[in-house]
């Protein structure tokens, strides 16, 4: 349905809990309370989400309130900004504590400095009578249906077309309504039409010829847009889609256990191209015949132990017993790491070739 209200936002810097949200409808009478008063006009929003390192893009009246230590919102634009690393590593990813915007000392700030803007400044701030342009080429399947608004003369100054009643619309998904542009925003599009240089291309910095000189002729049409009316959003499946075969089986529908235990494996041998119980692959990197090493030299029991078994592995671990008591099948075990050789162990014998 729109935006409620333009002048309510999140006062937070952090997203609520899912536990927050329980009994959400507890504040369905502030959501009807909601005002849905007007959206910041252009340089009012550029004051509200700029830094002081970019008052260039305001008008120059209007840059000492990003800057001056005597500017009645000075808060909004700190030189340093904390950040919350909020249990991230990267710092791209921390939470930056900007300041909240008070909408009414902005534009109470704002509004005295106005009565020195330039023309050209007092326009880039205003809103135009539409909600924007749109271009299109004199070939385009449009052109030929509504380019009778350019040469209409007053009818479709004020007065809109509708683009929902041509044909063309339907094909290119086009739809709102257009009307002639203001003079001063009107160009031919006949061969013999030239779109000229804006006033300031002489103080463009450039490495290419863009803007170094006129567009002849001139092939694009232009007209002023408005979007069509909102209607109340569904979640439908539009009339003609055709939906794509699916990919799940009857058997994929069925909720069973996984078999992790077919033809010996585990689940670290199930990914991987069924390498993964290799040396090199899988969690700590244990070959075969580490293992049938350590069996041989007594060891068997360390790689039951967590930490060495392959991982995912199902079968039990004995249990680990600790202390200088502890005897198992009346002989002692000592305690070693897995990377050192015992020394009363004796090594193996030599395998014949």
């Amino acid at each position: 349905d729109g935006v409620p209200s333009w002048k309510w936002y999140f006062p937070f810097h952090y997203a609520p809990f899912a536990s927050d949200l329980r009994n959400i409808e507890r504040f369905q009478k502030d959501c009807d309370e909601f005002e849905l008063a007007e959206p910041f006009k252009p340089v009012e929003q550029l004051l509200a989400v700029l830094p002081e390192d970019s008052a260039h893009a305001v008008p120059k009246e209007a840059r000492w309130l990003m800057g001056d230590e005597e500017s009645p919102i000075i808060d909004f634009y700190p030189k340093d900004v904390p950040c919350d690393p909020n249990g991230k590593a990267m710092p791209w990813l921390w939470v930056v504590l900007l300041p909240f915007i008070d909408e009414e000392r902005l534009l109470a700030a704002l509004h005295p400095t106005m009565k020195k803007w330039t023309q050209n400044e007092l326009l880039c701030n205003a809103r135009g009578l539409d909600d924007g342009y749109v271009f299109y080429h004199k070939n385009h399947p449009l052109s030929s249906e509504t380019s009778f608004i350019l040469n209409s003369g007053a009818e479709y100054v004020q007065k809109k077309f509708c683009l929902c009643d041509i044909e063309a619309s339907r094909i290119s998904c086009l739809f709102g309504f257009l009307r002639k542009p203001l003079s001063h925003e009107l160009l031919d599009f006949d061969e013999n039409s030239i779109v000229p240089l804006p006033a300031t291309a002489s103080e463009i910095s450039r490495t290419t010829e863009m803007f170094a000189n006129p567009i002849e002729p001139n092939e694009a049409i232009c007209f002023a847009f408005t979007e069509p009316s909102i209607d109340g959003h569904k979640s439908v499946i539009l009339p003609g889609a055709v939906p794509p075969p699916s990919i799940l089986t009857e058997s994929d529908r069925q909720i069973r256990r996984p078999r992790l235990n077919r033809g010996g494996d585990t689940i670290a041998n199930l990914g991987a191209g069924n390498s993964s119980h290799k040396a090199g692959y899988g969690s700590m990197n244990i070959s075969s015949y580490e293992r049938d090493l350590a069996m041989r030299t007594g060891r068997g029991r360390q790689m039951n132990q967590a930490g060495t078994r392959a991982w995912g592995a199902m079968e039990p671990t004995p249990k680990r017993h600790h202390g200088p008591n502890h005897h198992t099948s009346g002989s002692h075990l000592p305690t070693v790491q897995r990377w050192q050789v015992p020394p009363h162990f004796h090594p193996p014998p030599p395998q014949p070739p």
